[in-house]
């Protein structure tokens, strides 16, 4: 069996190093992947007046690793094809084989021309994990992307979510279990007094009947 803890310091006596995946397990352990808020919080948007895609600010955990941008990030998305419309998707990427310092990048997934537009796939297998913040869908033809053609994504649990306490469904699944338990054993009560109720009165009916001859 082998025994793990952390995180400490070091010493001349103790020698203590940690890798970054177990600082990402720690992490892990008790943030699910997901922005940090809704809001403004990685929000995109286009104006309408151009091809560009605006992310604002915010903070996100995908599988234990943090991301933070403190400014703005746009993309200019690629032109409009001339016949059919397509749907691009404007990701949060982790990339652990990555050699940036930043291994989390906000990136672009350009979709693919058609008469039923659909959106690019995300990408969770080896060291790629995806959330996808929007979709965008560009109009066949045109030079502009309007406000309305963009969809928030982030609230979507299947390609983002909210992060939150890893452990907070599970309480919540027990409390909702134990609250149901004691409803039911409550109104098994109720109802048991109301038989035993109606018992009593039935019994007194016919006393009371009983003496009137």
């Amino acid at each position: 069996m082998t025994e793990t803890s952390g995180f400490f310091g070091t010493n001349e006596a103790v020698k203590r190093t940690y890798k970054s995946q177990q600082m990402a397990d720690f992490i892990a352990s008790f943030l699910t992947t997901g922005v940090r808020a809704l809001g403004t919080n990685l929000r995109v948007i286009c104006d309408g007046t151009d091809r560009v895609a605006h992310v604002s600010a915010g903070r996100a955990v995908i599988e234990g690793c943090w991301y933070a941008s403190d400014a703005e990030v746009t993309f200019t998305l690629d032109e409009a094809d001339a016949t059919y419309g397509r749907i691009d998707r404007i990701v949060l990427r982790l990339d652990k084989g990555s050699t940036d310092i930043s291994a989390v990048k906000l990136a672009v997934l350009t979709g693919t021309p058609a008469s039923t537009p659909a959106p690019v796939d995300l990408t969770r297998e080896g060291d790629i994990y995806e959330i996808s913040l929007a979709q965008v869908l560009i109009p066949a033809g045109s030079s502009t992307i309007p406000s309305g053609n963009v969809t928030d994504e982030r609230a979507d649990e299947n390609v983002c979510g909210i992060m939150h306490s890893s452990n907070q469904e599970t309480v919540l699944d027990t409390w909702a279990e134990d609250i149901q338990t004691e409803f039911e054993a409550w109104y098994q009560g109720v109802q048991n007094d109301v038989m035993n109720s109606k018992k009593v009165t039935r019994r007194i009916f016919l006393l009371k009947r009983s003496t009137m001859f």
